[in-house]
């Protein structure tokens, strides 16, 4: 990829077409009940997600009058009101009232049915074959409960973030509790048109961490009697969306980019019903530990493509065939979206 893609404002505002072409728009847990809604973070509170009898719609959450944003957090409602002029939308997000104006006023809040995707919610079909991956079993949202959700603004570009995320070399050099706990070589690689799994594996012995962090979290897991079937499932459906396994949790994330050099990761955890308080204490801290790592592999690769677009150059490298082969398949469907 050249060294520009990374600095153009001109590529950056087409990559923004495609975030809003394909999108994450929560999960079935966040509205549960007929009419419940929340306001979707991870889309700077762009849209809401509401359960109508059963069917999920987005619908836009600035209103028609003076654009205004109508709601925040969750709630249950037939009406959606926005406070700054108590304009009023019913259920199919039709203008219901409208304070002091003589004349009818007509208007729909744009709305959006979802596809439902193992219970997660995106805007089109995936072919994400969970059961074809051997990963069914691990991914199955209803044995996991909603835990919370985290922000971070990072300053690099977010493909920066995804190729770190699609290449296994740099554990070895990045992550010394990472590295102890799963096995780099032992590796398998499923892919499709839009995405790319990798099922990395545990390690056969799992003494000795050098990480705090990842032996409190092997402890609990020895306390809970757990042999963890892989090190971790990682799955990127492209361009902006991460789901991933570990032992007794789920975390999906979602990347968007402001600018150029701006990215911004929304993470959403989930542990299975019967975790622990002290699993889901352990884990957190080894999530944020290699979170804090991956973000010092991002800043490597930014400062030393800056320093070469700054100079008016490009340079690539090699690509070691197994352990980045997520870098291949993501550029070969970047450039054909190009």
């Amino acid at each position: 990829m050249e060294i520009s893609n990374y600095f153009s404002t001109e590529i950056h505002a087409w990559e923004k077409e495609l975030f809003n072409d394909f999108m994450y728009c929560g999960h079935k847990q966040f509205v549960p009940n007929h009419l419940d809604y929340q306001v979707l973070e991870n889309t700077d509170n762009r849209w809401t997600l509401i359960n109508r009898d059963g069917e999920f719609f987005i619908q836009s959450n600035v209103c028609l009058h003076r654009q205004a944003e109508i709601s925040r957090g969750r709630g249950n409602g037939k009406i959606h009101m926005c406070k700054a002029h108590c304009w009023t939308y019913d259920e199919d997000g039709a203008i219901k009232s409208t304070p002091h104006f003589q004349e009818k006023i007509y208007g729909n809040l744009k709305r959006k049915k979802l596809v439902n995707w193992n219970d997660v919610f995106f805007t089109q079909e995936i072919d994400l074959d969970l059961k074809k991956a051997g990963v069914d079993h691990l991914i199955d949202f209803g044995k996991y409960e909603f835990h919370s959700s985290s922000k971070t603004d990072y300053n690099f570009n977010w493909k920066t973030f995804a190729e770190v995320y699609l290449e296994n070399l740099h554990i070895y050099a990045m992550h010394p509790g990472l590295r102890k706990f799963v096995d780099p070589q032992n590796l398998e690689w499923s892919f499709g048109d839009r995405w790319s799994l990798q099922k990395i594996g545990v390690r056969d012995s799992l003494t000795g961490n050098d990480s705090v962090a990842y032996s409190d979290m092997i402890e609990a897991l020895n306390k809970d009697g757990v042999t963890p079937e892989f090190g971790a499932v990682w799955i990127y459906i492209y361009p902006n969306i991460m789901i991933e396994w570990y032992p007794k949790t789920i975390a999906v994330s979602t990347i968007y980019s402001p600018e150029p050099e701006k990215t911004v990761n929304y993470v959403e955890l989930f542990f299975e019903k019967d975790a622990t308080e002290e699993w889901k204490e352990a884990f957190e801290r080894v999530y944020n530990e290699t979170a804090l790592e991956d973000e010092e592999a991002c800043y490597l690769l930014h400062r030393g493509r800056k320093a070469l677009w700054l100079n008016e150059e490009s340079e690539s490298g090699p690509v070691q065939e197994k352990l980045e082969a997520g870098l291949i398949h993501f550029w070969n469907w970047y450039d054909l979206n190009l």
